[in-house]
């Protein structure tokens, strides 16, 4: 599909973040627990960077900060995108759908685009609704560029876009490959510019405003929940990683990173090279990232903590071998009780990710994820049931056992409720068992005497670092309504 050439469009290409979940007043706590952390799209910004790069004009709207529909089209009604594309996670596909049909409707001959992890692994869903012209299949970095190059200047041939699925003559065509970035070095940096940096944020950051850093793409490990889009690790050179936080520093005032790796201690070698380079730089930033336990020793954590890292999320899973066993986590309990203790020894924050709801684990056991937790006492916790994400490899198992009733979509409800009590049926423990373990296991932590104690000290330690983030997160509130 083609486009003429309309010299009243402000801008060529509008990327829309759609929303996570349901922004009624009516889902207020939900609301309030989402708002924790407002995150930059990261997807879009590296894409936009790339556009911008190749000539065209682009802008992001993100519905995660501006949750209403009429806003949206009054915006496009105002700034006229020739294109609009819109990403799609597996849990906001929905809502990006309900999107993408209001867009349709009110302006039907602006060209829609819809890419992201769950259209890659469910190519022509979307498609076939009538929502959307093109679908782009894997990363979308130089193959976005191409299509905007077809489709606005005429330029190329549409069966050459690798990864493509489009409509020739009423018949759905998918062009043949899956693009993925090989390197990462050749892409521009985000486009923050684009975005009002200040209303990003995470409820316990030490500084703002705060930013993202992707520092590789892709995960290696193998866990069977994982819905990502490939296994091929790639990484950026530390002399790009650091060129690219030097840039921030300077341009845009930004001392707080968080690293947008699945899992930024794949390679320790590459992280002790970025951490020696930012020791050597000097500069008065700070970080956090997401690594596995058992690639955590000792001379790794104490350089992560020179080099200015204060926060490690780490996937704790479960208390329980057998069951990390089962999700595939590659390491054991042992492990996870270690990497603590050097996270603790060097005075580092902690984010502890569980799960609730895995098959094999009654109450009984699951209580040991719990006694677990308490035992290596995380400042964070966030516990997820086990849900079966599409094409993963416990979607492929739940389907086998009776685990999951995939005659029935609704578990990609665009609900944060209904998300969090999304769970499997098997023989230890009812839903509703599971569901109210998850709860016990929330309220267990956070009201003990003890993690009281400690966020009471660092509130007395750092009072204004809580304290301005509880206020971002109530101003972020109040514009909700």
């Amino acid at each position: 599909m083609t486009i003429e050439k309309n010299n009243n469009s402000f801008i060529d290409l509008l990327l829309i973040n759609p929303p996570n979940m349901d922004h009624s007043p009516i889902n207020l706590f939900s609301l309030f627990l989402h708002k924790l952390v407002n995150y930059f799209p990261p997807g879009l910004l590296y894409l936009a960077a790339n556009v911008k790069r190749n000539g065209y004009k682009v802008k992001i709207y993100d519905m995660e900060l501006n949750y209403n529909i009429k806003k949206l089209l009054k915006f496009i009604k105002s700034e006229k995108p020739k294109i609009i594309g819109i990403t799609a996670l597996s849990f906001s596909y929905l809502n990006a759908l309900k999107t993408l049909r209001i867009i349709k409707n009110r302006f039907p001959k602006v060209v829609t685009i819809i890419g992201g992890i769950h259209i890659s692994k469910n190519p022509t869903d979307a498609i076939k609704r009538n929502y959307v012209d093109y679908e782009l299949l894997g990363e979308a970095d130089f193959t976005l560029v191409e299509l905007l190059n077809y489709v606005l200047k005429k330029k190329g041939k549409i069966n050459d876009i690798e990864g493509l699925v489009y409509i020739n003559h009423e018949k759905i065509i998918q062009n043949p490959g899956f693009p993925i970035v090989e390197e990462l070095n050749s892409l521009p940096y985000p486009a923050l510019e684009l975005l009002d940096n200040k209303r990003y944020y995470i409820s316990f950051q030490k500084y703002h405003p705060s930013s993202i850093i992707m520092g590789s793409r892709g995960c290696p490990f193998q866990c069977i929940f994982c819905d990502k889009l490939t296994n091929k690790l790639r990484l950026r050179t530390p002399e790009n990683i650091i060129s690219e936080i030097k840039f921030m520093y300077r341009n845009y005032k930004i001392r707080d990173f968080q690293f947008y790796d699945l899992t930024f201690n794949a390679d320790r070698n590459w992280v002790k090279d970025i951490c020696s380079k930012l020791i050597e730089e000097n500069l008065p930033i700070a970080w956090r990232c997401t690594s596995r336990v058992e690639l955590m020793d000792d001379q790794l954590v104490k350089l992560m903590k020179k080099a200015g890292c204060y926060l490690i999320a780490l996937g704790v899973e479960s208390g329980n071998n057998n069951s990390l066993k089962f999700l595939k986590k590659g390491f054991k309990v042992k492990d996870i009780i270690k990497a603590f203790k050097l996270t603790k020894k060097y005075n580092l924050e902690t984010h502890a990710y569980y799960i609730v709801g895995i098959p094999g684990e009654d109450k009984k056991a699951f209580l040991k994820t719990i006694k677990l937790i308490k035992s290596i006492a995380p400042d964070y916790i966030n516990s997820l049931t086990l849900r079966p994400y599409p094409h993963t490899e416990l979607a492929k198992i739940s389907k086998e056992k009776g685990w999951f009733d995939f005659s029935n979509i609704n578990f990609l409800k665009p609900d944060f409720k209904y998300q969090n009590k999304l769970t499997l049926l098997f023989d230890e423990m009812s839903p509703e068992e599971i569901i109210k373990m998850q709860r016990y296991g929330f309220i267990s932590y956070y009201l003990n005497i003890n993690y009281i104690l400690r966020i009471i000290f660092k509130l007395v330690k750092e009072p204004r670092r809580f304290f301005f983030n509880i206020w971002k997160i109530f101003i972020e509130l109040l514009k909700k309504f």
